[in-house]
């Protein structure tokens, strides 16, 4: 029997099986009760000693430690079905036709994917690669394109070009605790850079963003682009 033929058939089992344990729960009828309680009558309230009560709670404690255990086996079929999708998944990535294009073409669609994706600033509307998010984040279509696979984070970290154009708004960083964390970052995306010509936009005002000016002060002799923005709380 194929596999497929004796899962189905092992699956409409239990199928038949769950099928027959909730017919074996047997649901009362409860109007009488919910008379009684939107009528506040309580003359005849059920006691702990009620045989229906002495009988259902048991019953009811067997009935949540089966279906519990039912719930656990469910959750390995599930498991294990990721597992499988998993491997289907590989493959179809394995075979997949972006897989077979030349290097310098997918160099070419990742620089379309990080234009699209970058920050517009300043008057001649230059699009910038590296930004610094509102949460005090550095952000990149860099990142992303990286995180799909080894290959592609190959492809981008061995671009300079990718990593050569950076926006930031220093006033967000203020007296933020994390600065020596974000500094790192800018750090090892300008490392990525290598000798590439650098497009800087930056806003700044009185906060104390010395460091993260002081890694790009050293590539001074990199610079093809320049926008500095002072803020008027500046003296």
């Amino acid at each position: 029997m194929a596999p497929i033929e004796s899962f189905s058939k092992a699956a409409q089992h239990i199928i038949s099986g769950v099928d027959a344990l909730a017919q074996k729960i047997v649901v009362h009828d409860d109007g009488p009760i919910l008379e009684q309680l939107r009528q506040r009558d309580c003359t005849e309230v059920p006691s702990l000693l009620d045989p229906f009560l002495q009988d259902a709670i048991p019953r009811l404690f067997e009935y949540d430690h089966r279906i519990a255990l039912l719930e656990g086996a469910f959750q390995k079929l599930k498991d294990a079905r990721d597992g499988f999708k998993r491997s289907v998944d590989l493959r179809r990535s394995l075979i997949s036709p972006v897989r077979r294009l030349p290097e310098d073409i997918l160099v070419e669609i990742f620089l379309l994917y990080i234009q699209d994706c970058g920050t517009v600033q300043g008057e001649e509307r230059r699009t910038y690669f590296l930004t610094l998010s509102e949460e005090r984040r550095v952000f990149s279509p860099n990142f992303t394109l990286s995180s799909v696979c080894s290959l592609w984070r190959r492809v981008v970290f061995s671009r300079p070009t990718f990593w050569s154009s950076f926006a930031l708004d220093l006033g967000l960083l203020g007296a933020y605790e994390g600065k020596s964390k974000i500094t790192a970052v800018l750090s090892e995306c300008l490392s990525r850079s290598a000798n590439a010509r650098l497009s800087l936009y930056m806003e700044f005002d009185d906060s104390d963003w010395e460091d993260v000016l002081d890694l790009f002060l050293k590539q001074a002799s990199r610079w093809e682009h320049l926008d500095f923005i002072f803020c008027d709380s500046m003296s």
